[in-house]
């Protein structure tokens, strides 16, 4: 199984920023 293009792991680094964020804010 090869790794994932950088974009789509910079898009899923951004989705976990964006979540621990929202938890942070609760």
């Amino acid at each position: 199984m090869q790794s994932p293009p950088p974009l789509i792991s910079r898009c899923r680094a951004a989705l976990h920023e964006a979540m621990n964020n929202m938890k942070k804010d609760n």
